[in-house]
């Protein structure tokens, strides 16, 4: 979430914004991961309506703010769709976004969203003085390009007040963040290899710290007992303590290999080690509900969630370094959240993540990418068993079509949504096609 260059952490508008602000439930229809065709499309509708706005109309403006903190300094910084200065001195900013709902059902704009354009007018009023605004929300139909818009005049002052609340939460999680991080780093120098060295094993280790230094990909054969884990594990940490690693990840693909991982961490940390480490479960293994229905009408934890997801966070990582299964669980009943969601949101802000090789490499499996995006650094994948990965990469990225499915689902969109009837009948047509050829 947070990007720690050279004693600054820095964070952009968006992602800020969409953590504070989340609120609601959880729905099965929520934990997909950004369409890639539905982000090209609003992208281009975006520039469509930036051109619209007339010459004076700023697109993509940098917009960047700065604190100084004790230790180091907070940086927020993003890209304002469009900016206006008009003509009795106020100044327009406005705020696009491409959705597929329905505009008639909007009856306002979403919280999310007004609170992104009203940072950059805070960080627009900042650099520049001004004292009045018109915050506007512009939402744009894909299927339709059917626009509406939301628009709100602020002051200055107003600004600043509403803005105070971003400010203070900013300060809290990146305080967390930074002072776990230096600990950590501080811990990993004093930290020294736990055993005598076995035949074979101290190459292992200086080979393994050769190729992260260079970036390289490095395979290791040898016997079981050979003490591979800490092997690879140990010099993983060391580069993450000399911050040339954003993050490490153990992947396995049996929850054995997984406890024998738990175990060398638990020896490091009897030995020093300060980090947080998160052992993600499998959705069906932790659901408390035991229904694995991903709605509020079906499971309690779902309804309200996001709601309340923040504070569990942030009671889970200020008191917890090793959060197991257990500690998850008891987390998740005490504030009331999904205990599999909260295990993926406490792997972002984690330093050692172990898990199934599906939770980094299987585009489906969750809601969010436990890979952290859009930062500087590299992350360390330590991958047990990698022969295993090449029959789970089919299954992950195969798929079944039948032209019997897709005629059922044609039938299904033929009154309801005349574009995808329309694709649909086009990929029925490549199905005859295949089926005269073969």
């Amino acid at each position: 979430m947070f990007q720690i260059q050279k004693g600054k952490i820095r964070i952009s508008v968006r992602n800020l914004v969409e953590f504070l602000f989340r609120k609601g439930d959880i729905s099965t229809g929520n934990t997909v991961r950004r369409n890639q065709e539905a982000m090209l499309e609003g992208a281009r509708l975006h520039r469509k309506i930036q051109k619209a706005m007339g010459k004076d109309f700023q697109s993509e403006v940098t917009l960047s703010m700065e604190w100084e903190e004790e230790d180091y300094s907070l940086v927020l910084e993003g890209r304002a769709d469009g900016i206006q200065e008009m003509s009795d001195g106020t100044v327009l900013i406005d705020e696009i976004k491409c959705v597929y709902r329905e505009l008639d059902l909007i009856e306002d704009a979403e919280e999310i969203h007004l609170a992104q354009a009203l940072c950059y007018a805070r960080m627009y009023a900042c650099a520049h003085g001004t004292e009045r605004f018109k915050v506007q929300i512009t939402y744009c139909n894909i299927e339709t390009e059917e626009i509406r818009r939301f628009t709100k005049d602020y002051s200055a002052d107003e600004l600043d007040e509403w803005f105070a609340f971003v400010e203070r939460e900013y300060r809290k999680w990146a305080g967390m963040y930074y002072a776990g991080r230096q600990k950590r780093n501080n811990s990993i120098r004093m930290l020294r290899f736990p055993f005598d060295y076995r035949q074979g094993q101290k190459k292992m280790t200086a080979v393994t710290f050769a190729s992260m230094e260079a970036g390289d990909h490095i395979f290791f054969q040898a016997p079981t007992g050979t003490g591979k884990t800490i092997s690879v594990l140990y010099p993983a940490l060391q580069e993450m303590g000399r911050e040339k690693a954003e993050k490490v990840f153990y992947l396995t693909a049996k929850t054995i290999s997984r406890t024998v991982v738990q175990d060398t961490v638990r020896l490091l940390f009897e030995k020093g080690l300060s980090l947080r480490e998160v052992i993600i479960t499998a959705k069906e293994k932790i659901c408390l509900s035991g229904q694995m229905e991903c709605d509020p009408e079906s499971c309690p934890f779902a309804g309200g969630h996001f709601d309340r997801i923040n504070d569990a966070l942030f009671a889970l990582l200020t008191a917890e370094t090793e959060i197991t299964r257990e500690v998850i669980s008891e987390y998740g009943f005490e504030y009331k959240v999904c205990p599999y969601e909260l295990s993926l949101e406490a792997a972002r802000w984690s330093d050692l993540v172990v898990c199934d090789y599906n939770y980094v490499f299987d585009p489906h499996v969750s809601r969010v990418s436990l890979l952290p995006e859009g930062r500087s650094g590299k992350h360390i994948l330590l991958i047990d068993e990698a022969h295993n990965l090449v029959e789970r990469a089919r299954e992950m990225y195969s798929a079944r079509l039948s032209r019997p499915d897709i005629l059922k689902i044609r039938r299904i969109f033929r009154e309801k949504n005349l574009r995808i009837y329309k694709g649909l009948s086009s990929l029925d047509r490549s199905f005859k096609t295949l089926y005269k050829e073969y």
